[in-house]
């Protein structure tokens, strides 16, 4: 490592010219009045499958998905229906707002149809294992 006074001397740049000037010129003489035609090749190669033109399109031209609070109910021991109503109760007193409310139950409906799906594949089998016999 270069010792202290021979390291970054005042005055002693060894760029002197700087970092040089962009020139943008010979850009936008190219871009101007293609805007609309370019923006439209993006998004067609996006559509078409371009992952790199996707991420450039929706960084630059999607708004951001914005991302609500974590919610904390406590719902453990409780069967769905007294979940569901815990839910639609902490929305009442303005504890979530109704779209974290609808997410929850959302959730919760789904999570019942598969419990239910299960109880019934299960059911199917003890009967076609049943019938064997």
């Amino acid at each position: 490592m270069p010792s202290e006074d021979t390291q970054f001397k005042e005055g002693n740049n060894a760029n002197p010219g700087g970092r040089p000037k962009s020139n943008r010129k010979w850009f936008d003489k190219i871009v101007n009045g293609r805007q609309e035609t370019i923006l439209n090749k993006a998004i067609y190669l996006a559509l078409d499958g371009d992952k790199e033109m996707m991420k450039f399109i929706s960084e630059r031209y999607m708004p951001p998905i914005p991302k609500e609070d974590t919610v904390e109910l406590d719902l453990s021991n409780k069967t769905y229906l007294e979940k569901a109503e815990a839910v639609i109760q902490a929305m009442s007193e303005e504890k979530i707002t109704p779209n974290q409310a609808h997410t929850i139950l959302a959730a919760l409906a789904t999570n019942v149809k598969i419990y239910e799906s299960v109880e019934i594949i299960n059911r199917i089998v003890a009967l076609e294992k049943s019938m064997k016999k």
